[in-house]
C-alpha cells in the first residue's frame, strides 16, 4: 500500500473517531425521560397535535393558553424536522417521541461534517480539516444545543446556513456565468430554510448583508475587480431568499410578525445594501479614485454617512432587528431567562475551551465581552481581530505537515465570507449565551486555521534544520498537536455533565403522568410558565401560561404578583384573563425562581438571601449549617439537635456585620410527606426555611442527610409562594380564605397539585 492510500485510511479512521466522540458527547441526556427544557415540551405538544391532525400543523395549540388558545408562532420547519422523518420511519416501528429526542444529535453531526466542507474552501489540508471537525465535535457551545432531548431552532439552523455559504463560495470559484446563477439560486434556497426552522434566522440574513458590504468594499479598495463583480451574485442570492420567504409567509409556514427583516423591513435594508454596491460600481467604472488610500477614504465616508442616516431616520428598524429580535434583550421577561443574558467569561471558557485562543480574533472577542454594552467598541475590537487572518498566507497546502506559510496579504473571498460569518455570530454570542452553538462553527474554522498555521510554521523551521530526506521535522509539531488535542478532548469530557433544566426529574414527569390520568380532559392549570409547557407536552392538559405560546406579560405579571404577595388576596383566580383555572401546580424547585420573578415584576425583592447549605461535621449530636454571603454581609447558623427523630427543635440565628438578630419564624418542611411545623419568634424581619426528607433523617445521621436551609426576608417568608410550596397540605393550607379553597389532590417530593374550589357568590 502506497503512502497516499495510507493517508486516506488514516484520515478516514480519525474522522470516524471524531464523529463517534461527537455522538458520545451529544447522547448524555438519553438516560433521562422527557426532554431537556420546557420549550421542548411545548414543541412536542405541537408535533403531537400535528400528527393527530393527519400530519397538518394546526394554527392554534389547543392546550396553550386560556380562555383563548394561543397561535403557534414558530415556523413550521421547526416541527417538520421531526414530522418528515416520522412520516417515513413509522412503518419501521419508530415513534415520533424517539425521533424527536435524538434528531438534534443528527444535526450536531451534520454541523461537524458541514464545517469540514466549508473549511476546505480556505485549505484542503487533511490536518486542518480534522482539526475543524474535532473543534466542532467537542465544542460544548455546539453540544449544548445539539444534544439529544434539546429541541430548538438555533440547534437546527447552522447546517442550512453552512450549505448556503458553501454555494456562495462556489460562486466565487466558478468561471461559468450559468453555474454562478445556479449556485446563487441554491444559496438562496438553503438560506430560506434557515428562516423556515427558526424565528431568529435574521442573523443569517445579516451575515449576507455584511458579506456584501465587506467584500464589495474591500475588493473595490484593493482593486480586485473579479471579486467585486462576483458579489453581485450574492445580491441575487439574497433576493432569491426574499422571494421564497414571501411564499412561506403566504402559506403561513412562517409568521412575519415573529421574524425581523421580512417584508418592508428587508426591502429597505436591501435597497441600502444595493445602493452601496452600485455607488462603488459606478465610481470604479469611471475610475474616479486612482489609489488605494483615496478609495479607502471614500468607502469609509460612505459607511459613516450611511450609518448616521440609518441611526437618525431608521432607528425603529434598527430596534426591530437588534433589540426586539434576540440580539439584545430588554424585555423584563427575557431578562429573567438566564440563557438570554450576556455570557460570562467562565461560560465562554466552558463552551469553547482553549480553542478560543488559537485565533487572534478570539483574544479581541474576549476583550469585547468587557465592552458588551458598547456596540461601537465591540466592532472596533472585532475588526482588529480580523487583521491577522488577512496576513496569514499559506502557499503550499500539503497533505499533513508540509504546508509553507508566510506573513503576506491574504484577502480572499473565502476569508471575507467566513469573517462575516464570524462577526455576526460572535456579536450574537456576547449579547446572549444561548447563541453559542451559532458561534461555535466559524470559531472552530478560524481556530483550526490559526493552530494549523502555527504548526506549519514550526514544521517549516524544523524542516530547514533537518535533512529533507528525513521526516524529523514532523516530530515537534506532531507532539505539540497531540498534547493540545488531549487537553481539548479532556476538557470537553470533564465539563459534559448534562441534566434536564429547571429541575425536571422523573418525579416531575410522574406528576405530569398523574395529571393525564386523573384529571378531566378539559382541566385548566395555573402554574409558572416553565411548568406550563410540561403540563401541555407531557400532562396533555391546558395551561394558562407556558414557555412559548402563552407568555402573555399580563398573565405572567398577575401570577408573579400573587406569588410574592404576603396576603390572602386570591382575586387572580376570578380574573377572566387568567382562564378560570381548575388546578394550581406548585413545585419545590420554585424557590430557585425567586430572583427571576422579581426581575419580571421589575421590583426589588429586598433582602431575600437564598443560601444553599454547607454541611459542616461537628462533635455535637446534631449538625451545624453555616452560611455566608459576602456580597451582602449576611450569615446564618442552624443547629439541629436530634439525629433520629423528625426534626422539630433547633437553634437558629441570623446576623450581619452589625450583630446577631433574633428570627421571626423558622419553618420546617418534610419533603417525604408534606408535613410542616413553624416556630414563631418575637421580632425581626427574617425567616428561615429548613427543608428535609424524614425518610433519610430517621435512618442516617442528620449531618449526612439531604437538608437545605434558606434565609428569606419576612415579606417573602409570608408570601403565597412559600405558603403554597411549604405550608399547604391535607390538614392545613395557609392560602385558603372564604372566597377560595385549595384542596391537595396530589403530591410527591417534587410538586403539589391543588384542586381549586371557588365561592362564586
Amino acid at each position: 500500500m502506497d503512502q497516499h492510500s495510507k493517508n486516506k485510511y488514516i484520515f478516514l479512521i480519525l474522522t470516524i473517531i471524531i464523529l463517534l466522540i461527537g455522538v458520545y458527547l451529544r447522547i448524555q441526556l438519553l438516560q433521562y425521560n422527557g426532554f431537556f427544557e420546557p420549550d421542548g415540551f411545548y414543541h412536542f405538544a405541537v408535533i403531537k397535535a400535528a400528527i393527530n391532525n393527519n400530519f397538518q400543523i394546526p394554527n392554534y395549540l389547543g392546550l396553550s393558553g386560556s380562555p383563548i388558545h394561543t397561535k403557534i408562532t414558530e415556523p413550521y420547519g421547526l416541527y417538520l424536522v421531526t414530522i418528515i422523518p416520522y412520516y417515513f420511519l413509522r412503518f419501521f416501528g419508530f415513534s415520533y417521541y424517539d425521533i424527536y429526542r435524538v434528531i438534534p444529535v443528527l444535526f450536531g453531526i451534520l454541523d461537524v461534517i458541514g464545517a469540514y466542507y466549508l473549511s476546505r474552501f480556505i485549505s484542503k489540508n487533511k490536518l486542518f480539516g480534522l482539526l475543524v471537525m474535532l473543534f466542532v465535535a467537542v465544542s460544548l457551545g455546539n453540544v449544548s444545543k445539539t444534544m439529544a432531548l434539546v429541541y430548538r431552532g438555533d440547534g437546527f439552523v447552522s447546517i442550512f446556513l453552512i450549505v448556503s455559504l458553501i454555494f456562495v463560495l462556489k460562486i466565487f470559484e466558478e468561471k461559468s456565468i450559468y453555474k454562478k446563477i445556479i449556485y446563487a439560486l441554491l444559496s438562496g434556497i438553503f438560506l430560506s430554510l434557515c428562516s423556515l426552522v427558526w424565528n431568529g434566522a435574521s442573523f443569517a440574513i445579516l451575515i449576507y448583508i455584511i458579506m456584501i458590504l465587506v467584500i464589495s468594499g474591500i475588493s473595490y479598495i484593493v482593486k480586485k475587480d473579479e471579486l467585486f463583480k462576483n458579489t453581485l451574485y450574492v445580491v441575487f442570492s439574497l433576493f432569491t431568499w426574499f422571494l421564497l420567504v414571501s411564499i412561506y409567509q403566504i402559506y403561513s409556514f412562517i409568521k412575519s410578525s415573529n421574524q425581523a427583516l421580512l417584508g418592508s423591513s428587508f426591502i429597505l435594508i436591501y435597497l441600502i445594501t444595493i445602493s452601496f454596491y452600485l455607488i462603488l460600481y459606478l465610481i470604479n467604472y469611471f475610475n474616479i479614485f486612482k489609489n488605494n488610500k483615496a478609495r479607502a477614504l471614500f468607502v469609509a465616508t460612505i459607511i459613516i454617512v450611511g450609518s448616521i442616516f440609518i441611526l437618525i431616520f431608521l432607528q425603529s428598524l434598527v430596534n426591530r432587528i437588534f433589540v426586539y429580535n434576540g440580539f439584545t434583550q430588554t424585555n423584563p421577561l427575557f431578562k429573567s431567562i438566564q440563557e438570554l443574558l450576556p455570557p460570562t467569561y467562565n461560560f465562554a471558557i466552558v463552551s469553547f475551551g482553549i480553542t478560543m485562543f488559537f485565533t487572534p480574533m478570539s483574544w479581541f472577542i474576549t476583550l469585547g465581552m468587557i465592552f458588551q454594552n458598547y456596540g461601537t467598541v465591540f466592532w472596533l475590537i472585532s475588526i482588529l481581530g480580523f487583521i491577522p487572518f488577512l496576513l496569514m498566507k499559506i502557499n503550499k497546502d500539503g497533505s499533513w505537515f508540509d504546508s509553507e506559510v508566510e506573513i503576506k496579504e491574504n484577502i480572499t473571498s473565502q476569508i471575507l465570507v467566513l469573517a462575516s460569518y464570524f462577526a455576526i455570530t460572535s456579536y450574537l454570542t456576547i449579547s446572549g449565551s444561548r447563541f453559542s452553538s451559532l458561534f461555535s462553527i466559524p470559531l472552530a474554522i478560524f481556530s483550526a486555521y490559526g493552530l494549523y498555521w502555527i504548526i506549519s510554521s514550526i514544521s517549516n523551521k524544523n524542516r530547514q534544520k533537518s535533512s529533507e530526506s528525513s521526516r524529523n521535522y514532523i516530530i515537534t509539531p506532531f507532539i505539540f498537536l497531540i498534547f493540545l488535542l488531549i487537553i481539548i478532548i479532556a476538557m470537553s469530557f470533564a465539563y459534559v455533565k448534562a441534566s434536564p433544566s429547571d429541575g425536571i426529574t422523573n418525579q416531575t414527569l410522574t406528576g405530569m403522568n398523574w395529571i393525564s390520568k386523573n384529571t378531566p380532559n378539559n382541566s385548566i392549570f395555573l402554574t409558572f410558565w416553565t411548568e406550563g409547557s410540561l403540563i401541555e407536552g407531557w400532562g396533555n392538559r391546558t395551561s394558562v401560561i407556558d414557555s412559548v405560546g402563552s407568555q402573555n406579560a399580563t398573565k405572567i405579571s398577575n401570577f408573579d404578583l400573587w406569588l410574592v404577595n404576603d396576603t390572602q388576596n386570591n382575586s387572580i383566580f376570578f380574573n377572566k384573563t387568567m382562564g378560570a383555572p381548575n388546578y394550581l401546580l406548585v413545585r419545590n424547585y420554585w424557590i430557585n425562581y425567586i430572583s427571576g420573578i422579581y426581575i419580571e415584576l421589575q421590583k426589588s425583592p429586598g433582602n431575600f438571601d437564598i443560601m444553599n447549605h454547607e454541611n459542616e461535621e461537628t462533635g455535637f449530636s446534631g449538625a451545624i449549617y453555616n452560611f455566608t454571603n459576602l456580597a451582602t454581609g449576611f450569615y446564618a447558623n442552624v443547629y439541629i439537635k436530634n439525629q433520629t427523630a423528625p426534626i422539630n427543635k433547633s437553634i437558629v440565628t441570623i446576623g450581619d456585620k452589625n450583630g446577631t438578630y433574633q428570627l421571626s419564624n423558622v419553618l420546617f418542611y418534610d419533603y417525604s410527606n408534606g408535613n410542616f411545623s413553624e416556630i414563631n419568634y418575637t421580632n425581626n424581619g427574617y425567616g428561615v426555611i429548613v427543608l428535609y426528607n424524614n425518610t433519610y433523617v430517621r435512618n442516617i445521621p442528620i449531618s449526612q442527610a439531604p437538608i437545605e436551609v434558606y434565609v428569606l426576608n419576612k415579606a417573602l417568608f409570608d408570601s403565597n409562594l412559600i405558603k403554597s410550596m411549604f405550608m399547604c397540605n391535607v390538614q392545613s393550607c395557609a392560602i385558603n380564605n372564604r372566597n377560595i379553597t385549595f384542596k391537595l389532590a396530589y403530591m410527591n417530593t417534587d410538586m403539589k397539585i391543588f384542586k381549586i374550589d371557588r365561592n362564586e357568590s
